[in-house]
C-alpha cells in the first residue's frame, strides 16, 4: 500500500520510467564501480553523539524510497553494523565497509556500489575524529544529522555542525546539510530550544521532528508522522 503523503505527481513520474514500487530492490548484476564514479545521490546520515538513532533513521529512508521505486544502497560504517546486520535478516542490500586508517584515494578505489543504483545511504559511527570525518563526508551529496533535542544533544550538533560548515570539502562542493530531530517527545519545551539554536547556523535545514515512539526504535510497524516524511524524501530527491 502506496502511503498517503506520495503525491500522485511522483506515482506518475515513477511509473513513467517504468520503475515498479517494490520495497526492496533486486541484487545488482552489473559490474560495480566506484563510489567516486557514481551517478547516484549520497547521503550520509551522521551525528558525533551517539543514541541519537542513526542506523534506524537510515532503514527507515532506505524503506521509504524503495517504496517510491528507488534503487537504494546502503553502506554501515559503523563496527556495531546495526544496518547490516537488518539488511542480512531482511534480504535488503546492505553492505558494511571500514573506512578507518584509509586514505581518500584507497576508498575511492575499494567502496564500490552498483552502478544502477538511485541513491546510496551510509551509516556512519559516532565519536570521529577530524581525519574520519573527511571520510564520510568526501563522497556525499548530502549530509543529514539526526539529533535529540536534550542540551547535551544540541551541544554536540553544534559542535558537529561548526566543523562541517567549516569543511573544505563541504564548502568546495556546497554540500547540503539538513537537520532531524529525533525521538522526540510530543510537546517538549527543548524543541523549542533546539530550533532557536539551529537557526542560528546558515546554510542548514531543519525538516522536522520524529516521534519517540517505541514502535519506531524496535523497526516495527513505522509511525512517524507523513508530514515529516515528505519533508524528507523531497529534501533527497530535489
Amino acid at each position: 500500500m502506496i502511503p498517503d503523503w506520495i503525491t500522485s505527481k511522483e506515482i506518475n513520474h515513477r511509473q513513467k520510467m517504468n520503475t515498479k514500487p517494490f520495497p526492496l530492490p533486486s541484487k545488482p548484476t552489473l559490474k560495480k564501480v566506484s563510489i567516486a564514479q557514481t551517478n547516484a545521490v549520497v547521503i550520509t546520515i551522521i551525528n558525533s553523539k551517539g543514541g541519537v538513532g542513526k542506523s534506524t533513521l537510515t532503514i527507515e529512508i532506505y524503506k521509504h524510497l524503495s517504496l517510491l521505486g528507488y534503487k537504494v544502497e546502503v553502506f554501515d560504517f559503523d563496527k556495531q553494523q546495526s544496518s547490516k546486520i537488518w539488511g542480512d535478516s531482511s534480504g535488503a542490500m546492505f553492505s558494511s565497509f571500514n573506512p578507518a586508517n584509509r586514505s581518500l584515494s584507497d576508498m575511492a578505489c575499494h567502496l564500490k556500489v552498483n552502478p544502477e543504483s538511485e541513491y546510496i545511504l551510509i551509516d556512519t559511527p559516532s565519536n570521529f575524529s577530524d581525519t574520519d570525518l573527511t571520510r564520510f563526508i568526501r563522497f556525499s551529496s548530502k549530509i543529514l544529522i539526526p539529533m535529540q533535542v536534550s542540551n547535551i544533544d544540541i551541544t554536540a550538533t553544534l559542535g558537529l555542525l561548526q566543523r562541517l560548515t567549516c569543511h573544505s570539502i563541504v564548502k568546495q562542493k556546497c554540500t547540503d546539510i539538513a537537520i532531524v530531530f529525533n525521538r522526540c517527545y510530543p510537546n517538549d519545551p527543548q524543541q523549542t530550544k533546539a530550533k532557536k539554536v539551529i537557526s542560528i547556523v546558515k546554510k542548514v535545514k531543519l525538516l522536522g521532528e520524529l516521534s519517540n515512539s517505541r514502535e519506531i526504535q524496535m523497526n516495527t510497524n513505522s509511525c512517524y508522522k507523513e508530514a515529516i516524511w515528505s519533508n524528507i524524501i523531497n529534501w533527497m530527491i530535489n
